[in-house]
């Protein structure tokens, strides 16, 4: 949970097995009226932040640790707003989405979390990405036309960290998003709104 004051957000955690708050609250530093979004590292000890100045024309990717205050940049360049900041399980890539610098094409940008150039994984028209239990593999949307040729629905995708053709993993739904492959590969939970709202759980999934 995360909640702004000035020249702050502060980032409550909560224990996912008994819903208590692990106190004290996290505060983060950042430069007043800059749009800005937050990724927290899996150990919870800093957070990963995507910031965008108009003024600039500047994208700044930095890690902040919460004991220290320390910021350290991972990105600073001329390319647009990247957004939803995902760090992955063992802490080594930040995916995001947006555009690499002067580029035209929207999709999935992989980071290391050492530093260095983004990489463009996956374009696609749709930021709801996710993160495999072993980090070896990005979980990703796109819209896709219906069979009766009535709308879009959304296909999931994953595609390699390193990089290669994006695969569908067989999940073709409206509004299917936000895709959590359990550790043993065999059981996904996904949202959809086949009929209102819902969430899904695929069990016995087929994938390799």
């Amino acid at each position: 949970l995360a909640w702004g004051i000035p020249n702050r957000r502060l980032i409550r955690l909560f224990d996912t097995r008994t819903g208590e708050a692990s106190p004290p609250d996290l505060q983060v530093k950042y430069r007043g009226g800059l749009p800005f979004q937050l990724g927290v590292s899996p150990d919870c000890q800093s957070v990963y932040v995507s910031s965008y100045s108009e003024a600039a024309k500047q994208r700044r990717i930095h890690r902040y640790d919460f004991s220290t205050g320390k910021e350290t940049d991972l990105l600073t360049d001329a390319g647009e707003m990247s957004t939803y900041p995902t760090v992955s399980p063992d802490g080594r890539w930040l995916a995001l989405y947006g555009k690499l610098e002067g580029g035209k094409e929207s999709g999935i940008l992989v980071l290391s979390t050492g530093g260095g150039p983004p990489r463009m994984l996956a374009p696609t028209d749709l930021w709801l990405h996710r993160w495999t239990p072993d980090s070896k593999r990005l979980m990703f949307v796109r819209s896709v036309k219906r069979p009766d040729g009535q709308g879009t629905e959304h296909e999931m995708y994953w595609v390699p960290v390193e990089g290669g053709v994006p695969q569908s993993m067989g999940i073709r739904m409206p509004g299917a998003t936000f895709p959590s492959l359990h550790p043993d590969g065999k059981r996904l939970l996904f949202s959809a709104f086949e009929i209102n709202f819902e969430l899904w759980a695929l069990r016995n999934l087929p994938l390799k």
